[in-house]
């Protein structure tokens, strides 16, 4: 990450970047982070599977599905295409994007063999 970040790049790409990464460590690397955004103007693209940490820390979401882009936009954007409420969790709209709803039984279609 040091050897990233310490050219003060336009544009950084970070994959899991909070992978494995203890808490103190994880609450300065998005300090550094936020910092780059609003003051230096960095973009920076991230992928996670933690919903709750895109939902917190991105200003746009970009889903992908099967390596298919199904969603991009902000995330209440994404909530009014999905049909969503203002409030749902960012995983619902994740979930209803990619087509993989919750059954009665309360578990993935696609876990069921059902999905689409």
């Amino acid at each position: 990450m040091a050897c990233a970040l310490i050219h003060a790049p336009d544009i950084l790409f970070l994959d899991e970047p909070f992978e494995s990464i203890d808490p103190i460590s994880t609450r300065a690397i998005k300090a550094t982070l936020r910092d780059m955004v609003e003051h230096r103007g960095t973009t920076i693209f991230f992928s996670t599977h933690v919903m709750e940490l895109a939902e917190r820390f991105c200003d746009q979401v970009g889903i992908i599905n099967k390596g298919q882009l199904a969603g991009v936009g902000s995330i209440p954007d994404l909530r009014e295409r999905a049909s969503l409420p203002p409030d749902a969790p960012l995983e619902d709209v994740f979930l209803r994007t990619v087509g993989a709803e919750v059954t009665d039984q309360g578990l993935l279609d696609w876990l069921t063999g059902q999905a689409a």
